[in-house]
């Protein structure tokens, strides 16, 4: 207001009190973490080839957090000031013991035999407390005191544990430095699976055959070393044991509530909070690796290559419950059977190695991963655009195939949004209902990854740049459809590529026009917010000088360095219509946020200039 005071009337469609530069003022959330690590290790060596080793380590962790709403701003209004305080503290600690064997005798065989036990243990404890009607934070409030600051008084809290016990067993075995042959057993029981299913065997082998110390490859002119490798393992996986909260998906939880449609109990209502899976088991992943590291032209160029043959038997993710169980809608399950296949190949080069010296890396990828099967009695798993079925790529786009605004009156209303019937595409309806889903043959996930990276140095100068590359994917703006909303909401602004829309002048349009309330729901899930994901990006660029031991006998400084350098700096789209950074996510854990654009921070574009000195 003109006296300095804060507007809390007249703030257009914000709801009153609601100023946003007086909740940014008073309204707040503090919070502090204390962290404290500690580790310990020991080797004793027995006989000349018997050695024991012990590793302990450890760390707790203590964090606050304060929340604070302000009586005269924003949702402290309605609750006359309210404060909420969370305490939560976290305990992790691992013990590793091994006892190794190893010995070298004819200076042609090299044995180093290993058993060990681990033991990981990790707790999360969690208190919290709110109160309303209070005119000042007072952070310490307790029960006691809830007649003096606050009319209602909270405290629950939270406590979650798992633990793993591990027993292995390695061996690895050279012979005369060309052949190497090595294996790994284990057994690993862990908590938060059934207690019929906790336990587990895995076991990995491989093998290495040096080719560059044979007598046939010493006087070669073309291949200066050559290294083949091969193995093959059986390996356990439980992603979401570290993921507080999760640590009791095989139990059926109850929680409880004072809504009265949850009727048990006396004081509170007790209700079904989580369904529980008792069959709950491992992720086994079954993987082989073939490969070669080659040198050639007296080490002037460097090939890897590796191939790869992943498949994952019961992969853990949420099913859903049909839609009669109710609550709650989904459960932790061993959906999928998953390949997971694809080579990657790096290349290095010194095609200058002087005064003048020039290196390249050329590093690049092809992968696919499909579903092999669905353990869960649902053909396809659907997930707003994506889904899973066999044979399908994993999180493969499954959506409504988009038509664009009607211009045939005998399909329908004209202008409104229409669709293809079928994956066809030859026929189009303005009802929904009436399309099929269809499978788009790509996913969120790059079948295709190239990075390059050049490194320039001449006396003390060197310039560094690194271009990667993303192709033969799509990924879709989860949040389009509200600022691009074909009328659905009428007191929302929208982006300027709205004002696009179908017109009986403009029936070309890229938008269908607007309706009250979009009633043929022509701005929810299609092909319609689906783009390319293709493009290039200058990753990093990097210009320094360094004047070297120049200062040393002065200043005692073996190196001084100077240096500016880029991140993110360009990036180019290949799809024209794509508006936001391809590489966003939403969650990293499962298929369902990988390419989806929810407003989440973007990749961060950045300029640094610095100096490093070396004593």
């Amino acid at each position: 207001n003109p006296d300095g005071s804060y507007n809390q009337t007249d703030l257009g469609e914000v709801t009153t009190g609601f100023n946003p530069i007086g909740i940014i003022d008073h309204n707040y959330l503090k919070g502090d973490i204390d962290t404290y690590l500690g580790s310990f290790t020991a080797e004793y060596n027995f006989l000349n080839n018997l050695y024991f080793n012990t590793v302990f380590g450890g760390q707790r962790q203590t964090m606050r957090e304060t929340y604070w709403w302000h009586p005269e701003f924003g949702d402290g209004i309605a609750n006359d000031g309210a404060l909420q305080v969370g305490e939560t503290g976290i305990w992790d600690w691992n013990w590793t013991n091994t006892l190794s064997f190893r010995i070298k005798f004819d200076n042609r065989h090299d044995v180093d035999f290993t058993i060990g036990s681990d033991y990981q243990d990790h707790e999360y404890k969690n208190r919290f407390k709110s109160g309303l009607s209070f005119s000042e934070p007072i952070p310490d409030f307790s029960y006691s005191d809830q007649t003096k600051f606050s009319d209602i008084y909270t405290g629950p809290g939270t406590f979650y544990k798992w633990r793993q016990i591990s027993y292995f067993s390695k061996i690895s075995y050279i012979f005369d430095s060309k052949y190497t042959i090595a294996g790994q057993l284990r057994y690993d029981q862990i908590s938060v699976l059934p207690s019929k299913n906790r336990g587990g065997v895995f076991w990995s082998l491989g093998g290495s055959w040096n080719l560059g110390k044979e007598e046939f490859l010493k006087g070669s002119s073309v291949v200066n070393n050559l290294i083949l490798k091969a193995s093959y393992g059986r390996l356990g996986n439980v992603p979401f044991a570290d993921t507080w909260g999760r640590q009791y998906n095989y139990y059926a939880l109850v929680g409880s509530s004072t809504d009265p449609n949850y009727p048990y109990g006396n004081n509170y209502y007790s209700y079904v909070s989580s369904a529980g899976n008792p069959n709950l088991d491992w992720e086994i992943s079954k993987q082989l690796d073939v490969g070669f590291e080659m040198s050639l032209y007296k080490n002037a160029l460097d090939v890897t290559f590796s191939y790869y043959d992943k498949r994952t038997e019961g992969a853990l993710f949420y099913a859903t419950t049909t839609s009669e169980s109710g609550n709650p809608s989904n459960y932790i399950a061993n959906v999928a059977d998953i390949s997971n296949k694809g080579f990657e190949v790096v290349l290095e080069s010194m095609p200058f190695n002087k005064e003048f010296k020039w290196g390249i890396n050329l590093n690049a990828s092809r992968n696919i991963n499909k579903i092999d099967k669905i353990n869960i009695e649902q053909d396809i798993y659907e997930y707003n655009l994506n889904g899973l079925a066999e044979g399908k790529l994993l999180g493969e786009y499954y959506t409504w195939l988009w038509a664009g605004p009607n211009n045939d009156p005998n399909v329908g209303e004209l202008g409104v949004g229409a669709w293809y019937t079928d994956e066809t595409r030859t026929a189009t309806t303005t009802d929904k209902s009436k399309a099929k889903r269809a499978w788009l043959g790509k996913s969120a996930f790059p079948k295709y990854m190239v990075g390059l990276s050049n490194t320039f140095s001449y006396k003390g100068v060197s310039l560094s740049v690194l271009f990667t590359g993303q192709f033969d994917f799509y990924v879709h703006n989860g949040y389009h459809s509200f600022f691009i909303h074909d009328g659905a909401f009428q007191g929302r602004n929208q982006i300027e590529d709205a004002m696009d829309y179908w017109t009986p002048e403009n029936t070309d349009a890229a938008n269908p026009k607007p309706q009250l309330n979009n009633p043929n729901e022509s701005r929810l899930e299609s092909d319609r917010w689906v783009r390319k994901g293709d493009h290039i990006r200058l990753k990093e660029i990097k210009l320094a000088y360094s004047f070297g031991d120049k200062f040393k006998q002065q200043t005692g400084v073996k190196n001084l360095t100077f240096y500016a350098k880029g991140f993110n700096l360009w990036m180019y789209a290949f799809d024209k219509e794509l508006n936001f950074d391809p590489e966003s996510i939403v969650n990293a854990w499962s298929f369902q946020g990988k390419g989806v654009f929810n407003y989440t921070t973007p990749i961060i574009k950045s300029v640094s200039i610095g100096m490093s000195l070396d004593f």
